[in-house]
């Protein structure tokens, strides 16, 4: 691949340094501000419209598909750009979980332990601040075609920081902790694929009692 250089990023630092980047893939939500990048060729930049939350706060149409991966990875790897800048929001979640998707997609001996850890280098603005959306990763494992990957590298990701996305999301959004624990259970009973990407059956249970 003749792709050297990946950034993610933040809505507003894409907006003013867009510039130096072949291509752009511009993460935002149906209703927000649309981004602006100036007189940028259309075909440089790829729009997605993916909700800033996890499986078990949205509507099952808006679930991150197979084909939403793959588009992605197909613009991202077409007509041999040397640069690719991946905005969402904040440059925190959903950038940084389709930056990890390239890496792996670009990188196939990339190991379990490199994946995630790897990407504060690859974020402007303040490195540490990374937590990947889930959302993404269970359709892009499919998309890759390399079973399991993802799962297993989110795992060692998160045991290795102690971070727990679902804690937050109830924090976020209001929600009791019984009533986050519901919500996540009746999720995995829809479609059980997706427990490797949410945290365990006994969280769900002692918040539950």
């Amino acid at each position: 691949m003749s792709i050297t250089h990946i950034t993610f990023s933040s809505q507003n630092w894409a907006e003013k340094h867009h510039k130096g980047f072949d291509k752009i893939v511009s993460v935002y939500e149906q209703g927000a501000r649309r981004p602006r990048f100036g007189n940028r060729s259309p075909g440089s930049i790829l729009y997605k419209n993916i909700p800033d939350q996890d499986f078990y706060f949205q509507p099952e149409a808006s679930y991150p598909s197979t084909q939403d991966i793959t588009s992605f990875l197909l613009f991202c790897t077409s007509a041999s750009p040397k640069s690719i800048l991946i905005h969402c929001k904040m440059g925190v979640a959903r950038s940084a979980a389709l930056a990890a998707i390239l890496l792996a997609y670009l990188q196939p001996n990339i190991s379990t332990e490199t994946i995630f850890r790897s990407l504060p280098n690859y974020r402007a603005g303040r490195p540490n601040d990374v937590y990947p959306t889930r959302t993404l990763l269970a359709p892009a494992q499919e998309a890759i075609q390399r079973p399991d990957l993802l799962s297993n590298a989110y795992r060692t990701f998160k045991s290795a920081i102690g971070y727990d996305r679902m804690k937050l999301h109830a924090h976020l959004a209001g929600l009791p902790p019984i009533e986050t624990a519901n919500l996540l259970s009746r999720r995995l009973k829809e479609n059980p694929g997706l427990a490797p990407f949410f945290v365990s059956q006994r969280y769900i249970a002692e918040t539950s009692l």
